[in-house]
C-alpha cells in the first residue's frame, strides 16, 4: 500500500512539471510503464519530448539512367544473341522507369517521439498520431529507426543524453538503393548502402539505443 502511494505521488510530481507539454498525460503514462517494467523508482525516470519524426515514404533524388556497357562483338555480330542483349537492356529499362513511378518522397508522421532516461536505460517511446493512442517503445512500433530525423527532415545527434538536430541532411536508404546502377552489382551495391546507414546510424548516437542494426535493414 505505501509502494503505491509513493508510486502515485512520484507520477503526480512529473505531471506537475510536465503540465507545460500537451503532452505531459503521455509522458506521465510511459513513466509509469518503465518504472513498474524496470522497477526503478519513478524519481529517476525522466522523460522529455525528442526533436524527431518518424519519416515515412521514400526519400529519392532524380537518378538518371545510365545505359549498360555495349555488348563484345561475338554478341553483335550474333543476331540471335544480340537480340536476347537487346531485350534484356529493355526490360532493365523498363524496371527503372518503374521504380521512379513507384517512388514517393518522404513525410514526416504525426506521431509524437519521446526521449526515456532512467536508472541503467536509455529509450525512445512513440506514441500515435498527434500524441493519441498508446504508447511504446519504439522498436516494437515498426522497423524504422532509420528513417528517425529532424522535423526539418536533417539529422540528429545524440550527445550528452539527448538529442540535437544538425545541419545534414539525414541518411535515407531507400534512396541509396534506388540509386545503384542498373546492371550493377545489386547486392554489393545493397550492402554498401547498409553499410554506409549503419556508419551514419553509430555516428548519429543511435547506437546508444541500441537501434543500428534495425536501421541497416529500414532506412
Amino acid at each position: 500500500m505505501l509502494e503505491a502511494v509513493q508510486l502515485r505521488i512520484s507520477l503526480f510530481a512529473l505531471a506537475a512539471v510536465g503540465c507545460g507539454s500537451p503532452w505531459h498525460a503521455q509522458m506521465t503514462s510511459i513513466a509509469a510503464d518503465h518504472a513498474r517494467a524496470a522497477s526503478c523508482p519513478t524519481e529517476r525516470v525522466h522523460v522529455h519530448e525528442a526533436p524527431l519524426k518518424r519519416w515515412v515514404g521514400e526519400r529519392v533524388d532524380s537518378v538518371p539512367w545510365v545505359e549498360p556497357a555495349a555488348p563484345p562483338p561475338a554478341v553483335t555480330n550474333d543476331a540471335e544473341r544480340m537480340a536476347l542483349w537487346q531485350r534484356d537492356r529493355d526490360q532493365q529499362h523498363a524496371d527503372w522507369e518503374t521504380r521512379r513511378a513507384d517512388h514517393h518522397p518522404l513525410t514526416a508522421s504525426d506521431e509524437v517521439i519521446f526521449e526515456l532516461d532512467s536508472c541503467d536505460d536509455a529509450q525512445l517511446w512513440i506514441c500515435g498520431s498527434s500524441g493519441h493512442g498508446g504508447c511504446v517503445p519504439i522498436e516494437q512500433a515498426f522497423d524504422a529507426a532509420g528513417t528517425l530525423a529532424c522535423p526539418d527532415g536533417h539529422a540528429a545527434e545524440r550527445t550528452g543524453g539527448t538529442f540535437a538536430c544538425t545541419a545534414r541532411p539525414a541518411f535515407n536508404l531507400a534512396s541509396c538503393v534506388s540509386a545503384c546502377a542498373p546492371g550493377a552489382e545489386e547486392g554489393a551495391c545493397e550492402d554498401a548502402c547498409g553499410d554506409a546507414a549503419n556508419a551514419e546510424c553509430r555516428r548519429d548516437g543511435f547506437d546508444q539505443l541500441r537501434l543500428c542494426g534495425r536501421a541497416a535493414a529500414s532506412r
